[in-house]
C-alpha cells in the first residue's frame, strides 16, 4: 500500500516484501520453465555429442545465472545478505560462457568440465543459507 508522509509517497515495508515475494514467483516460474526447456534440450543434444550437451548446459548456466543474479539484486534491500547469490549468479554465467566456448572444441568434453562448476554451485548455496539463517536469528534476538 502507499501512504503520504510529508508529501512524499512511499511503500510500507509490508507491500515491498509482498511485491518481492510476487517478483521472486516468477522469477522461479521463468527459471522452472527455462530448465524444463533444458532438459528437454539435453535429451535431444544426447542423440547428437556431448559437445552439444555442454554447450545446452552453457547456455542454461547463462540464463539461471543472470535469473539469480537479478533476483538477488532485487532482494539486497528487503532481505540484506545477497552478496553470496550475486557472486553465485555472476559465476554461473560466466562459467557458462566458458562451457559453450568449450563445447566448440573438437575433442570430446568429460564430466570434470562440470565438476568444478557443480561444487562452487554447492558452496555459494551453503554460504547462503548459513549467512541467512544467521540473520535471521540475530533480527529475532534484537
Amino acid at each position: 500500500m502507499i501512504r503520504s508522509a510529508g508529501g512524499r509517497c512511499r511503500l510500507r515495508s509490508g507491500t515491498a516484501t509482498s511485491i518481492d515475494k510476487h517478483l521472486g514467483f516468477r522469477t522461479q516460474t521463468i527459471n522452472v520453465v527455462v530448465s524444463v526447456a533444458t532438459t528437454l534440450a539435453v535429451v535431444v543434444a544426447l542423440n547428437m555429442s556431448m559437445n552439444w550437451v555442454l554447450g545446452v548446459f552453457g547456455l542454461w548456466a547463462i540464463l539461471s545465472g543472470l535469473l539469480q543474479l537479478g533476483t538477488a539484486v532485487r532482494r539486497w534491500k528487503s532481505s540484506g545478505a545477497q552478496w553470496a547469490m550475486i557472486l553465485s549468479g555472476g559465476q554461473s554465467a560466466l562459467a557458462g560462457t566458458f562451457f559453450i566456448v568449450q563445447a566448440r572444441m573438437p575433442m570430446p568434453p568429460s564430466i570434470s568440465n562440470v565438476a568444478g562448476y557443480a561444487a562452487v554451485g554447492a558452496l555459494y548455496f551453503l554460504v547462503s543459507a548459513v549467512w541467512l539463517s544467521v540473520s535471521q536469528l540475530r533480527r529475532k534476538a534484537a
